[in-house]
């Protein structure tokens, strides 16, 4: 910790370069104050780092009036539930279903440091390890790679039988998961005959043909060196961290490269039309330049006269996120067609039309990833996974026109 800070008589936790209000001082609590946690040690890229672990307290919403009225649209309460913990690193939650009914959901997740895939059940609060050694990681590299485990997650909307594509940090490829028998099969692995990266992230079109996905250098970071540095850049085969599509049946014949201009994408998700995708990118650390700690910037791509994504139309750089923890990771759309997105320090909700952030909850803590629970459910919660944690917040239900007018919307952008 840099220092102490104190207001209205009450002690002030310092992270990073800002003071947390009313927050913890060493390992103990504010009663009756606004923030309630306990100090604890990262885990990931910034390890070593003192955090603090948010315990279920009220956590604020940043941006004045306006931006309190926005989240209050879209949740039903600002305090974000600290569901599970205990985990090393948290990330890929996606809500998997049996065909036609939502009412079966399930979340899972992954832990990309321990290299485990788990299931959680709402209804009945369970969890259950769902398997071990998700990642594909060749045994004779666990010895160094720091994040050897699975990433992001999407199900496959139109199987028979749930089935989820997802990213494999240690394999270096993307690959469909019967959840059922629990048989792995990969789809794509190299580009023009060279390795990924480490795929990061991905969703599917609307039609399930293609996967598109991000293809950062994560997944290369070592255990003795666990921090976003130009040393990782070195180990990539490819040169260059990507933005990718591969048809889901086809694999490596059909890679697409579409955009390998991007110093660190990271989270992917397209509109609730299907009219452009959003690409995050993560800035972490002080080594990269144009991508730094700090930096909140996500990309928006449109279709080409071919229905093809690969046109950037807008880049969206958040100058008033402020300074902290975290980056601009994963995300997922609202029905309202606003964007929730990872950001430093929490989530960050933004209109990608204009280009502008409409509020941000600072949660004193890294979110990596986002997963809304079918609107279907009784009380459908919108997911967080980071640092070991998973939190929850209770989602408002969209009214049924505000969901016919994002099927109308975000034509332009």
């Amino acid at each position: 910790m840099e220092g102490r800070c104190l207001e209205g008589g009450a002690w002030k936790a310092v992270l990073g370069r800002g003071c947390l209000r009313k927050g913890v001082l060493g390992r103990g609590c504010l009663e009756g104050g606004a923030w309630k946690g306990v100090l604890a040690r990262s885990q990931g890229p910034n390890i070593g780092l003192l955090h603090l672990v948010q315990q279920g307290c009220f956590a604020e919403v940043v941006g004045g009036e306006a931006a309190e009225t926005i989240f209050d649209e879209l949740f039903t309460s600002r305090n974000p539930e600290k569901v599970l913990d205990g985990f090393a690193w948290t990330e890929g939650p996606a809500f998997i279903h049996e065909p036609e009914n939502d009412e079966s959901s399930r979340l899972i997740f992954t832990d990309t440091i321990e290299d485990r895939i788990y299931e959680y059940t709402p209804i009945e609060k369970e969890l259950q390890l769902y398997m071990e050694g998700g990642g594909g990681c060749p045994d004779m590299e666990r010895v160094w790679r720091a994040e050897p485990g699975a990433n992001g997650i999407a199900m496959k909307r139109t199987s028979t039988v749930p089935t989820v594509i997802f990213c494999q940090h240690g394999a270096r490829q993307i690959s469909m998961l019967d959840l059922a028998t629990r048989q792995i099969r990969p789809l794509a692995s190299r580009f023009n005959g060279t390795r990924f990266n480490s795929p990061n992230d991905l969703v599917l079109d609307e039609d399930e043909k293609f996967v598109y996905f991000t293809d950062p250098i994560y997944g290369l970071l070592e255990k003795a060196r666990f921090y976003d540095g130009a040393y990782v850049d070195l180990k990539s085969e490819l040169g260059f961290s990507g933005l990718f599509r591969a048809r889901v049946t086809d694999g490596d014949a059909h890679v697409e490269l579409l955009d390998q201009s991007l110093k660190r994408p990271n989270g992917i998700a397209f509109t609730p039309d299907f009219s452009a995708l959003v690409v995050s990118e993560c800035c972490q650390g002080e080594e990269i330049p144009g991508c730094v700690q700090g930096d909140a910037r996500w990309h928006v791509y449109r279709k080409d006269a071919s229905g093809n994504f690969v046109t950037r139309s807008k880049t969206i750089d958040i100058d008033d996120v402020g300074p902290g923890l975290g980056c601009a990771d994963g995300m997922k759309f609202h029905p309202s067609g606003w964007l929730i997105a990872s950001c430093p320090q929490g989530i960050c909700i933004i209109d990608i039309d204009k280009g502008t952030l409409l509020a941000r909850l600072d949660m004193a803590s890294r979110v990596s990833n986002i997963a809304v629970e079918p609107f279907s459910a009784e009380k459908p919660h919108l997911y967080m996974t980071g640092e070991g944690h998973l939190w929850r917040l209770p989602l408002r239900k969209p009214k049924r026109d505000a969901i016919g007018h994002v099927a109308r919307g975000h034509t332009e952008l």
